[in-house]
């Protein structure tokens, strides 16, 4: 009896201890409506480690009727943006004129969903959205539009995400960052590159309009 009471004790003892270290680790997100057109976000984990890095989502809120095929899906909900946290675990993103979900996506039972705050009237302007999506041959997929026509022709830059520290001769920048390569949208607002292996971003270089976020 004592013994099966002691092996009792154990399991007991150990499974608070699994709980703990489960609940140690929550993922946190804030988000915050600059209202200006764009949101914050903070990032971070119950523990006090970082969110650098880890995967955020802009998703509509509601289920996706379209046809589903080539389309970037989460939860049966189209994906409006799929970018990471930066080095601060922060990001200021525009808001979709749409109704949206912000996810924080840091792996399997580690993931926070919360309501975005809304686009005002005032706040609305002819803003370009940028999609990426990974693909598995070692290229990502970027499409960009705004809400009346296409990013046709537009510039796609992807830019080595620390400031340049070698011999600038012969080469292009971008806000004294290396531009690894610079390409125009097609006739559909679509281009596929092939990936870099060095930490980059993203920037998509509109007239009075930029956009910048992280590769993936």
């Amino acid at each position: 009896m004592k013994r099966r009471l002691a092996i009792l004790s154990i399991v007991l003892v150990v499974g608070i201890l699994l709980t703990i270290s489960a609940s140690a680790h929550t993922p946190l997100l804030s988000v915050e409506d600059n209202e200006d057109g764009t949101i914050y976000l903070e990032g971070g984990f119950s523990d006090g480690s970082s969110a650098a890095g880890v995967t955020i989502l802009l998703v509509e809120d509601k289920p996706y009727e379209g046809d589903p095929k080539g389309k970037d899906l989460y939860k049966e909900k189209l994906v409006l943006l799929r970018t990471k946290m930066d080095e601060y675990s922060e990001l200021t993103l525009d808001k979709p004129n749409i109704p949206y979900l912000v996810i924080l996506d840091a792996g399997p039972g580690h993931v926070v969903e919360k309501e975005g705050p809304l686009l005002k009237a005032d706040e609305k302007r002819e803003s370009p959205l940028l999609l990426v999506k990974d693909k598995e041959d070692g290229k990502i997929y970027l499409k960009s539009g705004f809400s009346g026509r296409s990013a046709v022709g537009f510039s796609i830059l992807l830019v080595e995400d620390k400031v340049y520290q070698g011999d600038k001769g012969g080469k292009k920048f971008y806000q004294e960052k290396l531009i690894l390569l610079e390409e125009k949208l097609d006739k559909n607002g679509e281009l596929i590159v092939g990936k870099p292996d060095v930490p980059y971003l993203i920037i998509l270089d509109v007239p009075d309009y930029v956009t910048e976020i992280k590769g993936l």
